[in-house]
């Protein structure tokens, strides 16, 4: 089930009213929580992430899920809906339909989730060297992707690129963020695991880091390992319940349980500061990486020099003594 984004200052109330209704074939969940002002504020979110939230507050939990239950009964689901999608939450829904359609067609067990891909992506956008598609993409496919299936399939392989460069113009932007699509579920326990969207995006994360490993290694700065590994470990979080209980419990100091980490790491915006640090440390190295390429190359020009009397490389027709030798070295 989703839930809404709050914070240390401003906890939200979540009523116990909250659930999930399926009608037409359709699920949605409802989500009814406090407005701070004893009131009750009520939001339904599709399938596809589509929020829809009531502008007025109800007196009682009860009033609005009543309401819910009028407004389906008079619309219908398909109704409730109607022209609240714009044109960019269409276009984020079918790019993820068409992903998802592809890759549960993909001829192997290993292939990935949506939501595993994002996390995969982004591991893979973060690191310190440029990874082409033709390397990252049968490891998100399991193995080489299945294209065979029609229109559709190129199209989502077009879409699985699309989503790559997304990711890596946030990252350029300095503006990372989970999938607008992904919603927290209301237990924090519901958001461990493969069946959980928030799980599976740390799954895909963990597979990517840990397939990049050799890369990190071998550029990390020893005066960044322990940040770097304490971003892993919040971004992996909740890839495996069991697994991060026996980290917590052996490298814990504090006397919260894994439960009360994980609702703070998300309440209090950890997991999104970890991922902006995560990738700011990724692209500062990337970028390092290419200065000191471009400086190599510069002096690999420059000692590649030209014999007197070759012909002038500026096009003149004339012997580089005659032309260019003197001018070259004054920009020397």
């Amino acid at each position: 089930m989703a839930l809404p984004m709050t914070s240390e200052e401003n906890p939200i109330t979540m009523s116990p009213l909250c659930q999930e209704i399926t009608r037409e074939g359709q699920t949605i969940d409802v989500l009814i929580y406090d407005d701070g002002a004893a009131g009750w504020l009520l939001e339904v979110v599709d399938v596809h992430g589509t929020s829809l939230v009531w502008d007025d507050s109800f007196a009682t939990d009860q009033e609005a899920l009543d309401e819910v239950f009028a407004a389906l009964d008079d619309e219908g689901m398909q109704g409730l809906f109607a022209g609240d999608h714009d044109d960019s939450t269409l276009a984020v829904n079918e790019d993820r339909a068409l992903l998802e359609t592809f890759l549960s067609e993909q001829n192997n067990s290993a292939a990935l989730t949506y939501f595993q891909t994002c996390g995969f992506l982004f591991a893979v956008s973060c690191c310190p060297e440029l990874i082409p598609p033709s390397e990252w993409m049968p490891l998100i496919t399991g193995g080489d992707p299945t294209i065979d299936k029609g229109n559709d399939a190129k199209i989502a392989l077009d879409a699985l690129i699309t989503l790559y460069n997304q990711i890596n113009e946030e990252i350029a932007a300095k503006a990372v963020d989970l999938p607008k699509d992904l919603h927290l579920a209301a237990n924090i326990l519901d958001n461990f695991g493969s069946t959980a969207a928030l799980g599976q995006w740390s799954d895909g994360f963990v597979k990517g880091t840990s397939w990049l490993l050799d890369i990190w290694d071998e550029y990390l700065p020893k005066s960044f390992v322990d940040e770097h590994a304490a971003q892993v470990y919040v971004l992996s979080l909740f890839a495996n319940y069991e697994l991060s209980l026996q980290i917590h419990q052996e490298s814990s100091t504090q006397e919260k349980s894994l439960e009360e980490f994980a609702e703070g790491v998300l309440a209090k915006g950890l997991f999104h500061d970890a991922m902006q640090s995560y990738a700011h440390i990724g692209r500062s190295i990337s970028e390092a990486l290419e200065q000191i390429d471009t400086a190599r190359s510069q002096i690999y020009t420059r000692a590649k020099k030209i014999g007197r009397n070759e012909v002038c490389p500026c096009g003149s027709g004339k012997k580089y003594k005659k032309c260019c030798l003197g001018k070259d070295d004054m920009t020397e």
